[in-house]
């Protein structure tokens, strides 16, 4: 297992997670969360908020209306440490938000390479209009898996990815994060093609995480893709900077 994996389920099993028991024992404590995905079945269109979560996947809503209007937040598995441990979505809520959609998945790709590519911003933005969610704004977590595609180092070829995903997310306010990599040359074509997109797409507002995290690397952690744990680590702080991203929008 991946030492930052081990380190975030760690931290979700100690309690972090808003769903997960935080009385009784470890092994209790670990039933308990890896059963939310089966028992919350269903509940999605009864409850005003919940969560739905296992260890490859977290989904989320919150369906009260708030001034700022509506949101989702779509992403791959840094977007699930931002969501389980970093409870960005309990700051966009905070700031204004509602209601909100959540879905990040481990291996999530913004476009499909093929057709059958299950897990993509592309997919879930029209799962969550299928379910009545109609957001204002969009906040994208989404790169690092799409750099592991073949000609990943093609700038041009990763903006075709970006904006299979852009007209797919139609007429909102994107918020879409850099990618940070332990490939440099991969980590600069696809950041690149963001901010070319971001050129050409008034919708879309690049949040520079990348360039954060240069100038606090204590927040990576050491395969250079996810982030720490814990109450100043690397997640809490990419909340506080996503939901600033998030507030800027006018």
């Amino acid at each position: 297992m991946a030492g930052w994996y081990a380190r975030l389920r760690a931290e979700l099993v100690k309690g972090y997670h808003p769903a997960v028991e935080r009385r009784g024992t470890r092994s209790k404590r670990l039933a308990r969360f890896t059963a939310i995905a089966v028992a919350a079945v269903g509940l999605t269109s009864a409850c005003a908020s919940g969560a739905r979560t296992n260890w490859l996947g977290d989904e989320r809503w919150d369906l009260v209306n708030r001034p700022k209007g509506a949101i989702a937040v779509l992403g791959d598995s840094v977007g699930y440490g931002l969501t389980t441990v970093g409870n960005v979505t309990g700051r966009l809520v905070q700031d204004g938000w509602g209601p909100l959609r959540s879905y990040t998945q481990l291996g999530l790709h913004a476009a499909p390479e093929k057709p059958l590519d299950p897990d993509t911003v592309v997919r879930w933005i029209g799962e969550f209009r299928a379910r009545g969610l109609n957001p204002r704004a969009v906040v994208v977590i989404s790169g690092a898996n799409d750099v592991g595609y073949p000609a990943a180092n093609d700038v041009n070829r990763n903006m075709q990815r970006i904006e299979t995903a852009m007209q797919a997310l139609g007429n909102v306010q994107v918020v879409w994060t850099t990618i940070h990599h332990n490939r440099p040359d991969l980590m600069t074509a696809w950041n690149q093609a963001l901010w070319n997109v971001d050129a050409k797409y008034p919708n879309l507002r690049v949040c520079d995480w990348a360039a954060e995290v240069v100038r606090h690397p204590q927040y990576l952690e050491r395969d250079k893709v996810h982030m720490t744990v814990g109450a100043t680590g690397g997640y809490a702080a990419m909340r506080e900077f996503v939901a600033a991203c998030a507030r800027a929008i006018p």
